[in-house]
C-alpha cells in the first residue's frame, strides 16, 4: 500500500493557490488599466469634439458680425431642446470704436409658457439661470476695431415646463442692475450706471 504525504499535498495546493492569486491580480490590474485608458480616451475625444464644435460656432459668429449691423450676435435665433438636455452655444461682440472696451452680458427671460405666468402676466420662473457663462460686470474684453466670441452653455432642467420661451441677450458696460433694467446712464469716467450697447433675442422651445 502506497502512502501519501499530506505535507506535499498542502504545499502543492498552497503553491497552486498562490499562482492563481497572482494570475487574478495581474488580470485585474490589466483590466483596470485598459478601463482607465478607455475612459481617458473617451474624455479626450469629448474635449476635442467640444473644442472643435465651438471653433465652428466662433467662425460662424465672426461671419455674422461681419455682415450684421448689430454689435452683438447669438449663435442661434431658435432652439428646440428636450428637458434634461445640454447645448453648447455662443455669442459674438464687435467693437467699432478706437479703444478697447470691457463689458458684461446678461440673459433675461422675456416671455414664457402660460403655465409659468403669474397674475400680472410676468414669468414666475427665472429660466435665465439655465445658462452658464461669465456672470458679472466687465467679464469680457474686446479690442478696438475687433471682435470677441465666447461660450454659453444651456442646460434645460428635467422638471422644466414644456413650451416656448423668449430670451433677450444683452451686452452692456457698467454695472448690471438687480432689476435687469439697464437704463443707459453709464458713466465711463466713474464706471457707474449701465448702458446696453448690443441686444438680440432668441426663442427656446422645450419639449
Amino acid at each position: 500500500m502506497k502512502r501519501f504525504s499530506t505535507g506535499r499535498l498542502n504545499k502543492k495546493a498552497s503553491l497552486e493557490l498562490s499562482i492563481n492569486a497572482i494570475v487574478i491580480v495581474v488580470l485585474a490590474i490589466t483590466l483596470l488599466g485598459l478601463g482607465l485608458g478607455f475612459i481617458k480616451g473617451m474624455f479626450g475625444k469629448l474635449t476635442v469634439l467640444g473644442e472643435t464644435t465651438f471653433e465652428k460656432t466662433a467662425e460662424n459668429l465672426n461671419k455674422d458680425l461681419t455682415t450684421s449691423r448689430e454689435p452683438l450676435v447669438f449663435s442661434k435665433t431658435r432652439l428646440t431642446m428636450p428637458r434634461g438636455s445640454t447645448s453648447l452655444e455662443g455669442f459674438g461682440v464687435r467693437n467699432d470704436g478706437d479703444i478697447q472696451i470691457k463689458f458684461g452680458v446678461g440673459i433675461v427671460l422675456f416671455d414664457c409658457p402660460d403655465a409659468l405666468k403669474n397674475a400680472t402676466g410676468g414669468c414666475s420662473q427665472d429660466s435665465a439661470k439655465w445658462f452658464s457663462y461669465l456672470v458679472g460686470n466687465e467679464q469680457y474684453t474686446v479690442p478696438a476695431a475687433g471682435t470677441k466670441t465666447a461660450e454659453v452653455q444651456l442646460t434645460v432642467p428635467r422638471n422644466a415646463k414644456t413650451g416656448l420661451y423668449l430670451f433677450t441677450f444683452k451686452a452692456y458696460q457698467g454695472k448690471w442692475p438687480a432689476d435687469n433694467n439697464c437704463a443707459g446712464d453709464y458713466d465711463a469716467s466713474t464706471g457707474t450706471g449701465c448702458d446696453v450697447f448690443g441686444q438680440t433675442e432668441f426663442f427656446l422651445t422645450v419639449g
